[in-house]
């Protein structure tokens, strides 16, 4: 018998805390946020910007091509990013994967312990690396039709979303391809997405300076498609 774990109450507010001024760098194409380590990572053009959860400027990293987005291993502290030549990068440089192909804008990294998934490269809507089988080939791949516009781990799963608004998760495996745990409506004009890692509380920006809050696929303005 499969086992679910309750979801806490989701937030009905959140609260502003602070801004932010980079100092450093160029444009910001990413920001990958992991709070087990205290890292704040913001990929600009050609730098990486880390700065602490208290928004402290740390250090850079500087790349040799356009950084596209950037993910965080939480147990090695390692930077992985993608950049504008396709190639899937460690903090240092090294090319760990290139792709033939990609939608450029779109393409997207997440990361956890376990996996490295690249979004909208080779025509294929999610390519999923293990980092047990790192540098080889992506170990599964699933496709549904649609662009990823952003996607990020929660503690037992992958939430994307995509540009038609549609936010969902999957569970992760080596062995096949990626699984569909739930999916929630469409929320228009949707861009981006982030997780809380402890609740798994999804924050979805949408159209009118709108904020949506999403708990186990229950969204706020209908139910979930599981």
């Amino acid at each position: 018998m499969e086992q679910y774990r309750l979801s806490p109450l989701a937030p009905e507010t959140v609260v502003y805390q602070q801004s932010l001024k980079l100092s450093h760098g160029g444009n910001c194409y990413s920001i990958n946020f992991a709070k087990s380590s205290n890292v704040v990572a913001f990929g600009m053009s050609l730098q990486i910007m880390i700065y602490d959860s208290e928004l402290q400027y740390r250090n850079q990293i500087n790349c040799r091509a356009v950084v596209r987005s950037v993910g965080y291993h939480p147990t090695t502290k390692t930077v992985y990013y993608l950049n504008s030549r396709l190639e899937v990068c460690t903090e240092n440089g090294q090319a760990l994967h290139k792709f033939s192909s990609s939608n450029n804008e779109q393409s997207r990294i997440a990361v956890n312990d376990k996996y490295l998934v690249v979004s909208n490269a080779d025509g294929h809507k999610l390519s999923v690396f293990s980092f047990a089988s790192i540098p080889s080939k992506p170990c599964s791949i699933a496709d549904d039709g649609n662009l990823i516009r952003s996607l990020k781990f929660d503690s037992d799963g992958l939430i994307t979303l995509d540009v038609t608004g549609v936010v969902t998760k999957y569970r992760m495996s080596v062995r096949e391809s990626p699984q569909l745990i739930w999916k929630c409506p469409a929320i228009r004009g949707a861009y981006a997405l982030c997780v809380d890692q402890d609740t798994g509380v999804v924050y979805v920006t949408g159209p009118d300076h709108m904020l949506y809050i999403i708990s186990a696929g229950v969204c706020p303005f209908g139910k979930s498609n599981k």
